[in-house]
């Protein structure tokens, strides 16, 4: 699953993978299309605007898991480093027992500002009697254009509680030529009714996706910094009780990059995505 500005915004607000037990689809397959755009404030104005699209399509087993399937196309107006790439990524969810399930995703970009390969591996385990409760651990390898490698673990547990879930996730990321580093994710979900979900997250520290970019260094032991996203979804048109239904999301972005040693500020982003959905 993590992977790019684009993985920033498809990992935080639909997962940084968004999982294919999403609280409004847990036994529907789901089709999703959105649009992001990403304005900056920066020294001499030098960012921006990042524009993408994705389409992402989850299909459910229940009670065995899923696949998934991803394409996105992103085009970056950087002043001194235009450019634009394509990323493609499959994936398949296997529930080995009503308690532990594992996830395996596999991403390959055509070229800036996409990692060439990219490869997750997950597993998560269902540790209370009453199953809420859920440790997950993840590991992903990055190899970009350039030649540079990125890994990164995460770990950390999410809870699943009547109205939504609570996730935390400790993370340690270490590329080419640069010491590990620390960092943090969290994510908020909030589900008032079957018809909306509510969704808050913040990734601080190290921000891979976001430096692996033309026109800011690969080097995680030089920029460090913050990104949120806020946003929702919402039904609004159904078939049947269990026939298809479908929506539209919208998310809110803000991310702050810094120099590490210094804190000198190397660019405020701001953006804005929106799409629609169906599952069946």
């Amino acid at each position: 699953m993590f992977k790019q500005v684009a993985s920033v915004i498809i990992l935080l607000s639909a997962s940084m993978l968004a999982s294919a037990r999403a609280a409004m689809a847990d036994d529907y397959s789901r089709l999703e299309l959105d649009d992001t755009s990403i304005g900056f404030s920066s020294p001499g104005n030098a960012y921006g605007p990042w524009i993408f699209q994705n389409l992402r399509y989850v299909f459910v087993i229940p009670g065995q898991g899923a696949i998934n399937f991803e394409y996105s196309h992103q085009a970056d107006g950087d002043v001194n480093y235009p450019t634009h790439g394509n990323y493609f990524a499959a994936g398949i969810t296997h529930d080995f027992t009503s308690r532990f399930y594992a996830n395996v995703n596999f991403g390959y970009g055509t070229s800036n500002p996409y990692g060439k390969t990219d490869l997750h591996l997950e597993a998560a385990y269902k540790t209370t009697p009453d199953m809420r409760l859920v440790m997950d651990v993840s590991e992903d390898f990055v190899s970009y254009w350039s030649g540079q490698t990125l890994q990164q673990l995460m770990v950390g547990p999410t809870y699943y509680y009547e109205k939504g879930t609570v996730q935390l996730r400790y993370m340690a990321a270490v590329n080419s030529g640069a010491a590990t580093k620390s960092g943090a994710y969290v994510a908020w979900d909030v589900i008032p009714d079957p018809r909306s979900k509510y969704t808050l997250t913040g990734l601080f520290g190290p921000q891979q996706y976001l430096t692996s970019l033309p026109g800011v260094p690969l080097s995680l032991a030089n920029y460090t910094g913050q990104t949120y996203t806020l946003g929702g979804e919402w039904q609004i048109g159904r078939t049947q009780a269990r026939g298809l239904r479908w929506g539209i999301k919208a998310n809110g972005f803000l991310s702050q990059i810094n120099q590490a040693t210094t804190s000198a500020a190397v660019y405020t982003g701001r953006g804005f995505t929106f799409g629609a959905w169906t599952t069946y």
